[in-house]
């Protein structure tokens, strides 16, 4: 501001010294003005204000001089943003302020540089004069999108989908058809065609980062094999970009009917065992009881190294910052698994550990550790979690260890050692840059002396580096593991071809070829300086790929001319399913990528789970010539005698081209006989264990919607005709028998028994159109085929009903349960209360009691069904038990002890209603005793939660209510021991005499036989409350978390004395479980 004017001699008004300031705005601050941003680190000297006597107006030059330490491109200008005198000169007005062009489109001004003063005229008036100005640069955004064109990876794109991938997805050998494809982390989705190509739109929102580049995500799944996933690497610039991925077909299927994952299955890969599965009971998911699924094992001395997840094997070690710079890994063998529970749900999470082994490979030994490493799809890693132990399991070694969900699995060293090759490809060494191969392949590299590949990728170069067409001064790198010493480690390099793996060889001085030979491959030394090229760390110690050569320079001259191998391409059948005997066309298109003549050599094979068969299939003509990208058709003949109701048929097809050059694939065709019987059957037994005539019995087919009833006979024996739907397929069999019988008080009752199976993997893309199909079995009983005549599934399934009964009763509360029907969910199926008129006097109608007789054994809940309220509870044995319906209060103790037994004082105890909203807060005394009086029950609820910081680490405990005026005494970490007696029968009620029993407490267990009485004695800690507060203690054919007995604390005398627990059960499995 001007604070006093002189006369000059020449008569003019000048001000004082001139202004001179430094503008700090923000960089790319927020944008005031629509298509423009204020400019930061540059100066703008305003000049002293000079008097124009022939105009009459005030004038000042501005300069703006660039200290920002870059270039400035691009539009600038001047925006007054205050003046105290208007402004007669502007070049324009945007939004009330005055601005001057200073700088064009097309115009740049240097770091350190000034432009030319720009003058300001203003009007003459009286007053104060200042004016404040910014330098302003123009924000280009071509596509109107929002996002200006100096950060649109797609200016010209409004859809920001501007690069393309052109994939190619191949397994079993083949082109894949009808594989999905998901790019990107909001999932772009395609679907590969005849050839297994496939092209997809993308854009910047499509990409993730591994913390060294950054890349789009592709997750590829098809019927058959392996989930695959792959990166493309996002190069700046580069718009278009080429993808294979290679997927590896599945190795092993669990089959519930014939494999428990509980007492673990094998993990076989073409007939050789390769490592096993364990989850037990303890880790299954709530309400899972059987588990089928896919493995799929990756060899990492073979090739299947080619699917290996993210391709680069890129890591973080356990205990990483998640931002730190991954390593690559060096691989012992890794697995997928892709499990499901007997409703067909995925299972991922577990509640406990479950075990993992592969087998162990060369250089390890029993008791070496293996780190564990799992694959994060989100970031393209592998991330560390925990580690497996070589052990010697039935004569190979293996390397086993804990996993709490499912997914990728592998066992792995990291490679802490790296080194790194730079490489230029060319077809002519005269003239690099206009031959460069750069474009046409993508290298990888393989260890020759260890488990590991690296992806190739454009790291700096050095200034005794070649020359390159890669953008931004950067030349190709392949990271390897370091030689230390007289330990050389060894690597191949390769690409691929149309699909094909093919490899550098070194053909002499200076030359170079491919071949798909691997025997012929060049095995390069890997260096022993330090480097790496996928961290771009210590580059300038990379070798040149050609360092064999006298003398190398990064150049090699490749010598492209390479004998492709035929490529197989939409191979089908006309139909996927035929009955015996009869016939369908088997289509392959076969093309030799130099335009050859190709030929087809075919074989055939058909299997069965049911025996073998009469193996009489055929497949004809056997071979054939003709030109290049016909189709072949042969006709598969399917065999006339079946061992079971469907066979399944391997159709080998082998191509060759005119110079030897093979590839070989495999599609599968099911045979089915036709206008066969299923038939389920089986014996229903009453509560007295004796069979249950004339009850009927209903079946129903949740996938057809088809229902059957049939009345037991003067054997309780039912026999129904299941006539499946079109279509169907045995894996997604699902039915559901229920019986209804009369309850011994007389009251309607019905069970619901679940079949859900989920059949062996070998048929599991059995496809069926106009054919009804088996499911392979459906039930738990057995399952026999009667062949060829009768064609006949029998499936025997057994129905039992609750033989162990306890009175359930207790007082009413408000609100009254005022309902005629009443539901009870108990381990045997879920019964229907139907109350006649006649027994309402048990209090279903506003009485203050009531009574009911209700099967023993494993967590039931009592519920109303119009009003979908249920209260939990435990019958433990034919005693009875009192259960109070609605709301009342009960009195709750707390004792908390240490892990020594003494009391702890001063814990903090949030403690509340299962389904009541917040938590009340309360203090251990001295005693570590915490006493809450007058509780209130909701109706529907089952119990308290409580828990505090300092208690046990936080430790979560449940109690149960079951009367009104009932002092619950919850001991947390009591050192006492309840005595429990467990009484065992058979299903005909019959006590069982000298029968082993297992029984697991707290990480102990105990094992012997049932005495004389059916009983067996051991002893469980006061206090043992499951999670979720559904039972203390789980057992036998139903273990589960919705399942069991509760204990809570010992029963307690007048005298505040334990008595024996006493535990009646049907005996299923011998094995009885407590909580740890």
């Amino acid at each position: 501001m001007i604070s006093s004017r002189q006369i000059n001699k020449r008569g003019s008004i000048a001000v004082l010294p001139a202004l001179f300031f430094m503008l700090l705005t923000g960089l790319c601050s927020s944008i005031s003005y629509a298509a423009w941003e204020n400019v930061s680190g540059v100066t703008i000297e305003q000049g002293q204000r000079v008097y124009e006597r022939s105009t009459r107006t005030y004038y000042t030059f501005n300069t703006l001089t660039n200290q920002s330490g870059s270039d400035l491109q691009g539009s600038l200008r001047f925006l007054v943003t205050s003046a105290s005198h208007p402004i007669l000169n502007a070049d324009g007005v945007e939004a009330g302020d005055e601005y001057y062009d200073v700088l064009s489109v097309d115009g740049s001004l240097a770091d350190g540089q000034s432009l030319a003063p720009v003058r300001f005229n203003f009007q003459r008036i009286r007053g104060a004069f200042a004016y404040t100005v910014v330098l302003q640069r123009e924000v280009l955004d071509t596509d109107d999108d929002g996002i200006p064109d100096s950060e649109d990876l797609c200016p010209n794109d409004a859809t920001n989908l501007c690069m393309s991938i052109n994939g190619q997805v191949n397994g079993g050998g083949a082109a894949l058809d009808g594989a999905s494809i998901k790019i990107g982390l909001n999932s772009v989705n395609a679907a590969s065609i005849g050839n297994g190509s496939f092209t997809a739109n993308v854009g910047p929102e499509e990409f993730a980062s591994d913390n060294i580049n950054t890349f789009f995500p592709v997750e590829v799944i098809a019927p058959g094999f392996a989930t695959g996933h792959g990166k493309v690497i996002y190069v700046n610039g580069t718009n278009s970009y080429d993808f294979l991925i290679n997927l590896e077909p599945i190795s092993t299927t669990i089959d519930p009917e014939n494999d428990d994952v509980t007492v673990g299955v094998d993990i076989n890969k073409e007939g050789a065992k390769v490592g096993t599965l364990l989850i037990p009971a303890e880790a299954l998911p709530t309400g899972v009881t059987s588990v089928s699924g896919e493995v799929t094992y990756l060899d990492p001395t073979t090739d299947d190294l080619e699917s290996t997840p993210g391709g680069d094997l890129l890591a973080l070690p356990e205990g990483t910052d998640p931002n730190d710079t991954p390593v690559p890994l060096e691989s012992f063998g890794m697995m997928e698994f892709n499990l499901a529970d007997q409703n067909g749900n995925p299972i991922h999470e577990l509640p406990a550990a479950a075990e993992v082994c592969m087998q162990a490979g060369a250089g390890l030994s029993e008791g070496d550790t293996v780190p564990l490493w799992w694959f994060n799809t989100a970031n393209g890693l592998w991330e560390e979690e925990g580690e497996g132990t070589v052990v010697d399991r039935d004569g190979q070694l293996q390397i086993c260890g804990a996993v709490t969900h499912f997914t990728w699995w592998n066992y792995d060293h990291p490679v802490s050692e790296h080194a790194c090759f730079k490489y230029h490809m060319v077809s002519d060494q005269t003239d690099p840059i206009n031959t460069s191969l750069t474009s046409s392949f993508v290298w990888r590299s393989e260890g020759v002396t260890y488990n590991g590949v690296s992806p190739e990728r454009a790291t700096d170069r050095d200034a005794n580096d070649p020359l390159t067409p890669l953008p931004n001064d950067k030349i190709d790198s392949l990271t390897v593991k370091r030689s230390i010493g007289a330990n050389i480690e060894q690597n191949r390099v390769y690409t691929y071809i149309a699909g094909t793996k093919v490899y550098l060889k070194r053909d002499g001085e200076e030359q170079y070829s491919l071949t798909a030979d691997q025997t012929m491959a060049a095995v390069f030394d890997d260096p022993t300086a330090s480097g790496s090229g996928l961290r771009n760390v210590n580059v300038q110690n990379c070798q040149f790929l050609d360092y064999m050569d006298a003398a190398p320079d990064g150049i090699l001259e490749i010598v492209t001319t390479y004998n492709l191998p035929p490529v197989i391409s939409q191979f089908s059948a006309v139909s996927d399913s035929i009955f015996p005997g009869n016939a369908t066309t088997i289509n392959a298109t076969i093309t030799d990528p130099e335009g050859g003549a190709v030929s087809s050599s075919w074989s055939a094979s058909c299997f069965s789970s049911f025996g073998a068969g009469s193996e009489d299939e055929t497949i004809a003509p056997l071979s054939e010539t003709k030109t290049s990208g016909s189709v072949f058709s042969p006709i598969f003949t399917a065999p006339t005698t079946m061992a079971g109701p469907y066979e399944n048929c391997q159709v080998i097809l082998q191509a060759t081209d005119g110079q030897g050059a093979t590839a070989t694939a495999e599609y599968w065709v099911n045979v089915v006989v036709e206008n066969f019987i299923f038939v389920a059957q089986g014996i229903v037994y009453g509560v007295d264990g004796l069979p249950l005539l004339g009850t009927q019995v209903q079946l129903v087919d949740y996938n057809c919607g088809n229902s059957y009833t049939e009345t037991t006979d003067i054997n309780g024996q039912y026999s129904i005709n299941i006539d499946l739907c079109p279509g169907t397929q045995p894996e997604d069999f699902r039915g559901q028998f229920e019986t209804t019988y009369i309850h011994p008080n007389d009251i309607s009752m019905t069970t619901w028994v679940q079949t859900n199976h989920v059949e062996n993997n070998e048929f599991r893309d059995f496809r069926v159109e106009n054919i009804q199909i088996v499911p392979f079995p459906p039930f738990a009983g057995s399952c026999e085929y009667t062949p060829p005549s009768n064609n006949i599934l029998t499936c025997q399934e057994d129905i039992h009903l609750p033989v162990l009964w306890g009175e359930l009763s207790g007082d009413l509360h408000a609100p009254v349960l005022n309902l005629p029907i009443l539901s009870i969910e108990h381990k045997s199926g879920r019964f229907d209360f139907e109350i006649p008129d006649t027994n309402r006097a048990i209090g279903f109608y506003g009485t203050s009691s009531y009574s009911l007789l209700v099967p023993v054994g494993g967590i039931s809940r009592i519920m109303g069904l119009e009003e979908e309220v249920g209260v939990p509870y435990s019958m433990p044995n034919t005693n009875g038990m009192r259960l109070d319906l609605g709301n009342y209060n009960v009195n709750l103790h707390i004792n908390i002890l240490d892990n020594v037994g003494l009391p702890l004082s001063g814990a903090q105890v949030n403690y509340f209603s299962e389904y009541s909203e917040g938590a009340s807060v309360g203090i251990t005394d001295a005693a570590g005793e915490l006493n809450l009086l007058s509780l209130s029950v909701p109706a529907s609820n089952l119990g308290f939660q409580y828990q505090g910081s300092e208690m046990l680490n936080g430790y979560n405990a449940y109690a149960v209510a079951h009367y009104n005026g009932e002092d619950i005494y919850a001991t947390i970490n009591s050192q006492e021991q309840c005595s429990v007696v467990l009484r065992v029968y058979d299903e005909q009620r019959n006590i069982k005499v000298n029968e082993l029993i297992n029984v697991y407490v707290d990480n102990n267990s105990f094992s012997g036989y049932t005495d004389n009485n059916g009983e067996f004695f051991f002893t469980a800690p006061a206090g043992s409350i499951i999670e979720e507060g559904l039972g203390g203690f789980f057992y036998g054919d139903y273990w589960s978390p919705q399942q069991g007995v509760l204990i809570g604390n010992c029963p307690r005398d007048e005298f505040d004395n334990p008595e024996d627990i006493l535990l009646e059960w049907v005996q299923g499995e011998d094995e009885i479980f407590f909580p740890s």
